[in-house]
């Protein structure tokens, strides 16, 4: 399977107060090839919903859906923790169109991970015959 990896701009912050762990619901703009799509994240910690609004993200965007609580997550948006293990989002740092793929090399052909609770926490991606530790081998 080949991540696909698309740049977003959130144009929607919500409250998620039925999550486990305090969380925004999010809507993201990908342009007219992919549309608007929703996801939950894991951001009171570093982001207030002010400031995520408008903001650029990187976002997986060919995962099945998940259903989060009650929400539905259609996209992973993506990030890497801080010093206190709370998400820091991962964003371009000029102006790029929405939509816009990420550069890769690899193809991933088989992600293992643990689920707990709600949340599924990838660990190991294969990578043509190799297994390599992914950055979310975190203690969650």
């Amino acid at each position: 399977m080949k991540i696909d990896i698309r740049v977003g701009k959130i144009i929607d912050v919500q409250d998620f107060p039925e999550a486990r762990k305090p969380s925004f619901k999010l809507r993201i703009d990908f342009g007219k090839e992919i549309g608007i799509k929703r996801s939950c994240a894991q951001l009171t910690a570093n982001y207030n919903k002010d400031e995520l609004t408008d903001k650029l993200v990187l976002c997986v965007v060919n995962l099945p859906s998940r259903q989060i609580g009650a929400a539905i997550s259609e996209v992973l948006t993506l990030g890497v923790p801080d010093d206190k293990n709370e998400c820091i989002l991962i964003i371009p740092d000029k102006d790029v169109p929405l939509g816009g793929k990420l550069y890769q090399v690899l193809r991933v052909k088989k992600i293992i991970g643990i689920r707990k609770g709600e949340f599924y926490y990838p660990f190991f991606m294969v990578f043509g015959g190799r297994l390599q530790k992914s950055i979310s081998n975190y203690n969650y």
